[in-house]
């Protein structure tokens, strides 16, 4: 399904094109290029995206008058379609099923090693771990309380510390190119 977006933009000169080799993978997406994804330049920022990640545009000052652009430049004010677009591609959840296989402890069995290492408390709540908490290890061994990470890694695919790379849930991202 292609969108058209009706308003026009202008078009960013080639000196100031990302060059094509630069990206092996979408700006928007994330995922890498491959015989069936192919590359396609941003005529209005100049980067490159995947198809699933363009849309055409109007250009003011093209010859052909018609060009492809990313969903970020595709943007207008009046089109609610493409700002949940765009919102729905910030978010990247984990795997559920990685979730899943997270290691759950109570505090009280691993409090002696982790206040060795300072770490005695969830740094997305804020509150200190107390002996019945259930807590998670994510695999940088960073942890949180259970319920929190939880709800974390439903909106973000990285460790809220350091952005350690989690798996991320491919249903969404399938789910998100189906709408471009």
């Amino acid at each position: 399904m292609s969108m058209t977006v009706t308003r026009t933009r202008t078009a960013c000169p080639r000196t100031s094109w990302v060059p094509t080799n630069a990206r092996r993978s979408c700006n928007c997406c994330g995922k890498s290029f491959s015989v069936l994804r192919w590359r396609h330049r941003c005529r209005v920022c100049g980067d490159i995206v995947c198809s699933k990640c363009s849309v055409e545009v109007v250009l003011r000052n093209e010859v052909t008058q018609v060009g492809k652009s990313c969903v970020v430049c595709a943007i207008t004010p009046d089109s609610n379609e493409y700002l949940d677009l765009a919102a729905a591609m910030q978010r990247r959840p984990t795997c559920p099923m990685f979730v899943d296989l997270l290691p759950s402890m109570k505090w009280k069995d691993v409090a002696r090693e982790h206040r060795k290492n300072g770490n005695c408390g969830c740094t997305i709540c804020l509150d200190d771990y107390k002996g019945l908490d259930n807590i998670m290890q994510l695999p940088c061994h960073h942890t949180y309380h259970t319920k929190c990470i939880t709800r974390w890694l439903e909106t973000n695919d990285e460790c809220p510390v350091c952005r350690y790379s989690l798996p991320r849930d491919v249903s969404f991202a399938c789910s998100i190119s189906m709408l471009s």
